[in-house]
């Protein structure tokens, strides 16, 4: 429920009541909407700072967030959901080349045709390193990929969800965006 709240505060720009949320739960590890992987504490503080730009205190917690995930890459090294979040916290970092290396070996780890679940989401890692890297246009392809298939890719999401926000204001965005409208 804390990833829920903490969402929903993002999405509101209301970062008091997003860093409120972690803040009271004792948990350090959070999952998300699938149940399947677990997000740590410093991944939520990145992008609650992230999101309010509080660049400094972000970069801080994607470090702590970089060690988690390298931790837990020492005993499954090729663990696809890993590497593509571990590529996201690259980009936020701003090791730009380093995080697409990192988001494209996640895909050809686990391709969608390989699976169609896990394979989406690590697509959509990719498409968020693009995100935060500069790379729209390449962002943008793969979203209109991504939206043709099932997976979180809503309407809702991505009018809301802050982690979008560099592509806020293109109209490639705003039109993909506007074709999930119920």
């Amino acid at each position: 429920m804390t990833a829920f709240r903490i969402l929903l505060a993002l999405s509101k720009q209301d970062y008091t009541a997003a860093a409120q949320a972690l803040a009271a739960s004792p948990r350090e590890n959070f999952q998300e909407a699938d149940y399947s992987f677990l997000y740590p504490r410093a991944w939520y503080q990145a992008v609650v700072a992230r999101a309010s730009g509080d660049e400094a205190a972000a970069k801080e917690a994607f470090a702590a967030a970089r060690k988690v995930f390298e931790n837990r890459l020492t005993t499954k090294p090729e663990d696809a959901r890993t590497l593509a979040v571990l590529a996201q916290v690259e980009a936020g970092l701003g090791n730009k080349a380093l995080a697409l290396q990192e988001a494209e070996h996640a895909v050809k780890l686990m391709p969608l045709s390989r699976d169609v679940y896990d394979g989406t989401l690590v697509l959509q890692g990719l498409a968020q390193v693009c995100t935060w890297t500069g790379e729209k246009d390449r962002a943008l392809a793969i979203l209109e990929q991504l939206i043709r298939r099932p997976g979180y890719l809503s309407y809702g999401y991505l009018r809301v969800d802050r982690l979008w926000d560099p592509l806020r204001g293109d109209p490639r965005f705003e039109k993909l965006v506007a074709s999930l409208a119920p």
